[in-house]
């Protein structure tokens, strides 16, 4: 049998890579310069670029579609690439092929079976497994014995015209060269087996069983050939024929996924119009074309104004038409991009108009009244515009729990509620984009615009079932938390989601999020108001009740008149005044100013009201007795940094006398006959500071004409805008100004100048208690 290392291609023998040994070994049993008759390896190799280039046109931007086309390239190189009947400029331009895809084959085979169909987890694990093996190729690539031929090395070819001259030789190379194979096309497989028997989606399973069956059929014997060959074992003839008769297998199971399990969405893209095809993808065939026109003429020029015998003139040709052939393809790809935007809205205006509904949809989102409304919004217009085939809008409720709040079809088998404070929402709601799933058709390894398939296949198997193909968040932009979520299954028309898509759903997630927000916010608010309307009916409540505590009107005695009167700072507050009968010919009159304001005090005055009104009868002649029983029980049911002011004083109308005690309160002022204020000062402590009160009475008299005025701290202690107190002086010039004033308009008049004084300023109750005697 024929040596491998020793196949000619056309009048140059050239020596391409150690891994060219399967080709040599192919040759020397069916090549026109062996013993067989046939060269059946092009036309079993064909498929291997018919099927996966057929698929490269109708999805030039899928990242797959690439590594499939370029890694079939080398297999075609395998097993028997055109070599014969070549010009010198062509055989070194064939040279550089065959050594770029031969090379760089099994770590492309490794670099798509790891993360197609699905995402395996060795790539979990180890994400730059793959690009090391693209690393070692690339190596050996420029280690390889192409490279000097470039740099003018044709002419040193021997006798038999075999170029002697690899880079790396002997045994090293074998070494690399097996586990280089060994490693790229062993990870391969893993990928396939475990989709195929391992894959937690049944889905995953079925599309992968007859992928990984026709791979290993036409993969594995071709891997035995060379692995036998870098072991110094003469590869049997058997195999080699196996090899070459099993090659089809790979692009049939190819085409089978393809057309059978809608791999890479390539049905949809079949039943595209043949108008839109030929214009838009005839765009992309006319510009490959061009380049490759234009690089072969440039070779010819070049070879025929350089001298026959130059050393450059072959490898300047190839470099030049390289060059140039580059720059036109670039060109190209950028005028069919420019071209495929009006070929859609002329082909496939329903597609133009979707995006215009998603539009009009972002921008018409705030306006839903309540979360009911935005779901049905966007369940109605998403479907319409993309028509998947389940919809789940899931949108933050006032428990802050994602509840589903519309969903297609109804009575959808998806979560009720989702938890969003797992973990597995975090990166989502923080990267606020839209991510794919590799649920439905053509999806084959979880992407999204942030990159993360790990996130994806959990988010997958928590809405398995409704089998999710794209999921939208909807993020709060201040604390990025996630208040909605998007799901949406496969589109009826099986074409996958497109970029464009991912943006206009990322931008209608921002304004329905931002319309979550805002209807929480109003919401809360509007609690707050309801909440707020209840304090005021228990305000107006507590009013009532504390109006009820107050005296309806003063008591009557013959030659005595008095008057009251309550102003709290806010709504309730701590002050009340009191009228209490002792008997047909006296009065008991108090005056209270608990601390604080609102309910609070109010509830302390309430208490103090009642415990006073509950001891004063048992102890109506005996002032002292009676606050000790007061300030023990109040001590022993207020805080403790609660307390009350009082002034309470028992009245004797036949002699005018009046017995009072002063706890702690502003002094009252008794304005006299003869127009002078006397001023009663405290005689004992506050109610409700200790356990054991301690004071003692004293005694004044009133004779006819004299008017007694007790008022509670927000008479002197009045402030204006100059943060000047209305102080005591003020108060008792009032009074001797106003003391001949009947006592209703003697009350009127202090509030008129205390309100005048203070402004809008005042903050503290004002309470007074005024009494004369008449005669």
């Amino acid at each position: 049998m024929m040596s491998p290392a020793r196949a000619r291609i056309g009048g140059l023998a050239l020596f391409a890579i150690n891994l060219a040994y399967a080709a040599g070994l192919f040759a020397a049993m069916f090549g026109p310069n062996g013993t067989g008759t046939l060269n059946l390896g092009p036309v079993l190799g064909a498929p291997l670029l018919l099927v996966p280039f057929g698929l490269l046109m109708l999805r030039p931007v899928d990242r797959n579609a690439w590594l499939l086309a370029l890694m079939c390239s080398g297999f075609f190189v395998f097993v028997g690439g055109i070599t014969t009947g070549l010009t010198p400029g062509a055989t070194v331009a064939m040279a550089m092929y065959r050594s770029l895809v031969m090379t760089m084959s099994p770590a492309l085979f490794a670099c798509l079976f790891l993360v197609f169909p699905a995402r395996t987890p060795l790539d979990d694990h180890a994400p730059g497994f793959k690009w090391g093996l693209l690393v070692v190729g690339a190596a050996l690539v420029l280690t390889s014995d192409i490279w000097p031929v470039l740099l003018g090395a044709a002419r040193a070819a021997d006798a038999d015209g075999m170029l002697q001259v690899p880079l790396i030789q002997g045994n090293l190379r074998r070494a690399i060269d097996f586990l280089y194979i060994m490693g790229a096309f062993g990870a391969g497989l893993y990928g396939l087996i475990w989709n195929a028997s391992r894959s937690p989606r049944s889905d995953v399973r079925r599309k992968t069983t007859v992928l990984a069956t026709g791979t290993a059929l036409t993969v594995v014997p071709w891997v035995l050939v060379v692995m036998a060959e870098l072991l110094g074992i003469p590869a049997p003839q058997w195999l080699g024929i196996v090899a070459v008769l099993n090659t089809p297998f790979l692009p049939a199971a190819v085409a089978y996924a393809v057309v059978r399990h809608r791999v890479m969405a390539i049905p949809v893209l079949l039943r595209r119009s043949a108008r839109y095809l030929l214009v838009q993808r005839g765009l992309a065939i006319a510009s490959v074309l061009a380049s490759i026109l234009v690089a072969i003429l440039l070779v010819g020029v070049v070879q025929r104004l350089l001298p026959e015998e130059s050393e450059f003139g072959v490898p300047g040709a190839v470099v030049l038409a390289v060059l140039t052939g580059v720059t036109l393809a670039r060109t190209g790809t950028q005028v069919e991009r420019q071209v495929s935007g009006r070929i859609d809205r002329l082909f496939f205006r329903e597609s133009y108009n979707a995006r215009n509904v998603l539009e009009a949809l972002a921008e018409h989102a705030n306006s839903a009244a309540g979360r009911d409304e935005l779901a049905e919004m966007l369940e109605a217009e998403i479907d319409e515009a993309l028509h998947p085939a389940t919809i789940a809008i899931y949108l933050e409720d006032q428990h802050d729990r994602l509840t589903m709040m519309a969903s297609k079809p109804d009575g959808s088998r998806a979560p009720r509620s989702l938890d969003p404070r797992m973990e597995t929402w975090a990166p989502l709601a923080g990267r606020r984009k839209s991510v794919l799933l590799p649920i439905g058709p053509g999806m084959l390894v979880a992407q999204s615009a942030g990159g993360d398939g790990g996130v994806a296949g959990r988010l997958s198997s928590l809405l398995h079932p409704v089998e999710a193909e794209c999921l939208a968040p909807l993020a709060a932009r201040r604390d990025h938390r996630l208040v909605g979520l998007i799901a949406l299954g496969p589109r009826l028309s099986e074409e996958p989601y497109s970029r464009e898509d991912l943006q206009l759903l990322d931008s209608i997630a921002d304004h329905a999020a931002l319309t979550v927000e805002n209807i929480g916010l109003s919401e809360e608010m509007a609690e707050r108001l309801e909440a707020q309307r209840a304090a005021e009916r228990e305000i107006e409540v507590a009013q009532d009740v504390q109006r009820q505590l107050l005296p309806a009107r003063a008591p009557e005695l013959p030659g005595f008149v008095c008057a009251g009167h309550c102003t709290q700072a806010k709504s309730v507050g701590g002050d009340y005044y009191d009228f209490i009968p002792t008997g047909s010919d006296g009065l008991t009159l108090v005056l209270a100013d608990v601390a604080g304001k609102g309910i609070a005090a109010a509830l302390l005055m309430a208490n103090l009201h009642a415990i006073l009104r509950g001891h004063h009868d048992l102890t109506r002649n005996d002032p002292i007795g009676l606050l000790e029983r007061v300030n023990r029980q109040f001590y022993a049911s207020t805080p403790g940094n609660r307390y009350a002011t009082m002034f309470l004083a028992n009245f004797d109308r036949p002699s005018g006398r009046l017995l009072y005690v002063n706890c702690g309160h502003v002094p009252p002022r008794v304005t006299r006959a003869d127009g002078g204020v006397d001023k009663l000062h405290t005689t004992g402590l506050t109610m409700g500071m200790f356990d054991t009160w301690i004071g003692e009475s004293a005694t004044t008299t009133l004779h006819p004409g004299e008017t007694l005025v007790v008022c509670s701290d927000g008479v002197p202690e009045a402030m204006n805008d100059g943060d000047e107190l209305f102080g005591d002086d003020r108060f008792d010039d009032l009074l001797r100004t106003h003391a001949h004033l009947p006592v209703a308009e003697l009350i009127n008049a202090i509030k008129s100048d205390v309100q005048a004084f203070a402004g809008d300023r005042r903050s503290d109750d004002l309470t007074l208690l005024v009494a004369r005697v008449t005669a």
